[in-house]
């Protein structure tokens, strides 16, 4: 994280969605996490209440420990990017940058049927952590940029590919961790404080930073019923080195 930061890492890797989840969660765990990771998972958005509710009463049982996080954990084939396991809840978290879902049948599954197999890359993984972690209450979280967040997540929900009945589905953008991450800075002191600073440099550099406001000069001075346009002007101008005149009316310009 730091070598990109500084420019130092190889251009074929600045886009690697694996360095980005190693480079940020892998620094995370290296915090507090019963005091960091709650305010990086918070606006994780769900559908339905008590799934929220059921993020909420995980993130009250979240420890310290870095053994929480395991990265690239494989089962029976299946390889999430980060499983965060506590003694009664599971967190699912696939990691998305640029690129999309991996694998997709466009099957839709208007009743559940645990019978029914999808290559859909959300909905294996939901399979894969109720049969990993059957005694668990498990979170899937989407993480992935604010422009097709929630267009992937509405339509595997929309297609019924996850049972909500078993797994707590929820979308997180970058933004919005970035967002969660600014007003963190805030609230950490010590070695917190220069990871949690790192990684907002570290956000900020791969573009998750979203656009706030237009900055007026004037802006204490707008009134009601009153409103600002904005006008662009075009100028061109030249500069002439040399003029030669030509015969009586004319002139060369170089």
């Amino acid at each position: 994280m730091i070598a990109e930061l500084h420019n130092k890492l190889p251009p074929e890797l600045v886009n690697s969605e694996d360095l980005l989840t190693g480079n940020f969660f892998g620094t995370l765990r290296y915090t507090n996490l019963h005091l960091t990771l709650p305010y990086i998972l918070k606006n994780t958005y769900f559908k339905l209440d008590k799934h929220r509710e059921i993020l909420t009463n995980s993130l009250k049982e979240m420890p310290g420990e870095v053994e929480l996080f395991k990265f690239w954990p494989i089962y029976k084939g299946d390889e999430i990017d980060l499983i965060v396991e506590l003694p009664k809840y599971v967190i699912g978290i696939e990691v998305k940058y640029h690129s999309g879902l991996s694998s997709d049948d466009f099957i839709s599954l208007y009743q559940f049927n645990p019978e029914i197999i999808s290559c859909h890359q959300l909905a294996r993984y939901s399979k894969m952590l109720i049969k990993k972690f059957p005694e668990h209450q498990i979170i899937l979280i989407y993480l992935a940029k604010e422009s097709r967040a929630r267009s992937v997540y509405n339509d595997t929900l929309n297609r019924n590919l996850i049972d909500s009945e078993k797994i707590a589905f929820g979308v997180l953008s970058w933004q919005d961790i970035y967002t969660a991450i600014e007003e963190l800075k805030n609230n950490v002191t010590g070695k917190d404080k220069v990871i949690i600073n790192d990684l907002s440099n570290y956000l900020y550099k791969k573009g998750f930073d979203r656009f706030k406001n237009f900055a007026l000069e004037y802006l204490n001075k707008i009134e009601a019923e009153k409103y600002f346009y904005f006008q662009y002007y075009h100028k061109l101008s030249f500069n002439f080195r040399e003029t030669e005149k030509i015969g009586e009316s004319y002139y060369e310009y170089k």
